[in-house]
């Protein structure tokens, strides 16, 4: 009865962490990104080291089982499913609030904060592309351009996706943008140094 009563807690933690995620999510499309983070941060709070609670109220399924105990067998087969889907649920959850949370340290303008959250998602799910966006993101307004670019040139190959072209298109204009700009400063520095040249030659 400890073990049920103590599955059906987890169940009940897990639940009402994914409802705050859920209001953290209303919060961040309402633009109250304060409120979104504060309600993701009580998230992670509430999940982070779960995995273990639950393996050791659901128990570890044994490797092998005796065929006479089909019933047993059946029972350790279900427990094991609902353990993993409990598992599953919980890293789920922590992975789109890290995501969410990476999303919103880069509309604060705090490219470090949104790298370090997508990273921390990629440590559960090393190949979720929104968490790789996010990090593409996040690594080229910290100067990491070539390397953000092909983050997201690849993720484009991989799973094309409409936000993937938007951001090479907007990259590109930048880059256009900044050459430009430094083409005018070598223009200005070579315009000064040639009247210069005539004022000295008076």
């Amino acid at each position: 009865m400890a073990d049920v009563e103590r599955q059906r807690q987890l169940r009940e933690t897990v639940d009402k962490a994914i409802q705050v995620r859920l209001q953290g999510n209303e919060k961040f499309k309402a633009g109250d990104l304060q409120g979104a983070l504060q309600d993701y941060h009580t998230v992670l709070f509430s999940l982070r080291g779960l995995d273990g609670s639950i393996q050791e109220a659901m128990g570890a399924t044994p490797k092998m089982h005796r065929p006479s105990q089909s019933g047993a067998e059946a029972s350790l087969d279900d427990e094991a499913k609902a353990q993993r889907e409990l598992t599953d649920k919980v890293k789920q959850a922590i992975v789109s609030t890290h995501i969410n949370m990476a999303m919103i340290h880069f509309k604060k303008v705090k490219w470090q904060r949104s790298l370090d959250c997508a990273l921390e998602a990629r440590k559960i799910e090393a190949d979720n592309p929104k968490a790789r966006f996010r990090e593409a993101q996040a690594r080229i307004k910290l100067g990491l351009v070539t390397t953000g670019k092909k983050m997201i040139e690849d993720l484009q190959k991989a799973n094309p996706d409409p936000a993937f072209v938007k951001a090479l298109n907007d990259l590109q204009l930048e880059e256009k943008a900044r050459a430009e700009k430094n083409n005018q400063q070598f223009r200005g520095m070579f315009s000064k140094g040639k009247d210069k040249g005539k004022q000295d030659e008076k």
